[in-house]
């Protein structure tokens, strides 16, 4: 008998709230036991989020190894980006730069423009003792980009003082950065709140102009567009977030929505069956498939 699917969420949902309740270790022991069940080699994307979040919680705590069990476990299953990029950070941590590296140069080949990726593969290179590779990555890095100024800022400290001050300066940059884009976010939500869209698309498409490479942001935009009535700027906003991450399955059902809308079901129904044969279980994608699927056969048997 095949295991009911829901037990296999309850599973994954009990781990996810182990860990939430700093409980990681508990929570890694139950995503293992989840993937020692063969049913699930089909469909890893649920296991390997839930290993994201312990390795996410583990790495908090200070608990790197089971950071890295957690990473390691995940990436035998799927090959997500941001899953490399953590990766390689710890391993940098703790001195294993090559294989950091090769997990960087990984997460910027599946994302070409993964900031945080690119950033800390310059840093990279400057703890590689090349210091002008590293100059010259974040000069790219800044060259079109709203941090031009610190990030030219953080080569004259690689110039001028240690590694570990320079990495410091960079690295508080970012996060400066990443609490520009939570204000921008907030005002978004207050003003989409306050029965505002066209001025939350606004604030929305600033975000993106600036954070050109983070496909949440295109996803974000594209479904309040099409929320807006937008249907031409929503599809091709998510067609943005997807081109920068391909197994961004929220994008592609969004974007399957958006073009039902627009009466495009061919093209629809292609997009949610590429969707579910990567997360059979997707919520909305079944039913959004077999109404895509009625419509087209309705011509041919009569129905109105």
């Amino acid at each position: 008998m095949r295991p009911d699917p829901r037990d296999h969420r309850e599973t994954l949902d009990a781990a996810r709230a182990l860990t939430a309740a700093g409980r990681p270790a508990e929570g890694f022991a139950m995503v293992a036991a989840w993937f020692a069940d063969p049913e699930h080699a089909a469909t890893p994307q649920p296991g390997a989020t839930a290993l994201h979040e312990v390795a996410q919680a583990a790495g908090a705590n200070g608990d790197d190894d089971l950071a890295l069990r957690a990473l390691d476990l995940a990436l035998a299953w799927v090959d997500w980006a941001d899953l490399r990029y953590m990766r390689g950070v710890l391993h940098a941590r703790h001195g294993a730069l090559e294989p950091a590296r090769a997990d960087l140069d990984r997460a910027l080949t599946i994302n070409p423009r993964y900031r945080a990726a690119a950033l800390e593969r310059a840093l990279l290179e400057a703890r590689l003792g090349r210091v002008g590779d590293a100059m010259s990555a974040l000069r790219a890095f800044s060259e079109d980009d709203h941090e031009a100024e610190t990030l030219r800022a953080a080569l004259e400290r690689l110039r001028s003082t240690g590694l570990e001050e320079a990495e410091a300066f960079v690295r508080g940059a970012h996060a400066a950065a990443d609490r520009e884009l939570a204000g921008w976010l907030s005002e978004a939500r207050a003003l989409a709140s306050a029965d505002d869209p066209e001025r939350a698309l606004a604030v929305l498409r600033r975000a993106v102009a600036a954070r050109m490479g983070y496909p949440d942001l295109h996803a974000l935009l594209g479904a309040n567009e099409l929320r807006a009535g937008q249907l031409d700027d929503g599809i091709a906003s998510l067609a943005d977030a997807l081109c920068l991450n391909p197994d961004f399955h929220e994008a592609r059902y969004q974007l399957a929505l958006g073009l039902e809308a627009r009466g495009q079901r061919e093209e629809a129904l292609a997009e949610v069956t590429l969707l579910l044969a990567a997360v059979p279980t997707h919520p909305g994608a079944s039913a959004l498939r077999d109404r895509l699927g009625s419509r087209r056969r309705a011509p041919s048997g009569g129905a109105r």
